[in-house]
């Protein structure tokens, strides 16, 4: 667990209201826990918030009714309570993003994932999908034909307009 998640679970009720964390103290609490001073720290905080809303670049993310409430918030076009005093216009254009429980409902919904009954999730498909785009994109060296050596004639080159197929 990573020392923003605590701070912002700290700004959490137990019924999953999560209005506070946009709070100026929550976001004071989460400056003063940096170990080196922030360029931009507002611009760090909005970018740690909304990367654990989406579960991206490693970060957790947050539970489900924490997320939803915090996504209802976020998604007002205003500026954040904690901006509001400092003339920074964060959140001023609201949150288009998806959260991290969001889309995975969407995912389940239309079939691309699907529940083991251990409770994992899986992708359908992706597997096979991801090898064939390899074959496709995979070219073996031998066949290739070099300008400065034609030998051999090789059907990924066009010897009327001197170019190789497949863009390469």
């Amino acid at each position: 667990m990573t020392l923003s998640y605590k701070v912002f679970m700290q700004f959490c009720d137990e019924d999953g209201d999560a209005t506070k964390i946009l709070s100026r103290e929550c976001y004071e609490k989460w400056v003063s826990t940096r170990k080196q001073p922030l360029k931009q720290p507002q611009e760090s905080f909005r970018r740690v918030l909304t990367a654990h809303v989406c579960g991206m670049d490693g970060r957790r993310a947050f539970p489900e009714k924490v997320e939803t409430s915090l996504l209802k918030a976020l998604r007002k076009r205003e500026v954040w309570e904690c901006f509001r005093e400092s003339g920074v216009s964060i959140g001023i254009r609201g949150f288009r993003n998806t959260g991290f429980h969001e889309a995975n409902k969407r995912k389940l919904a239309s079939g691309e994932i699907s529940i083991k009954k251990n409770g994992k999730c899986t992708k359908k498909g992706l597997k096979r999908q991801r090898s064939v785009e390899f074959e496709a994109n995979t070219v073996k060296r031998a066949h290739l034909v070099y300008p400065y050596n034609m030998k051999h004639v090789s059907p990924l080159f066009n010897p009327v307009n001197n170019q190789y197929l497949l863009g390469l």
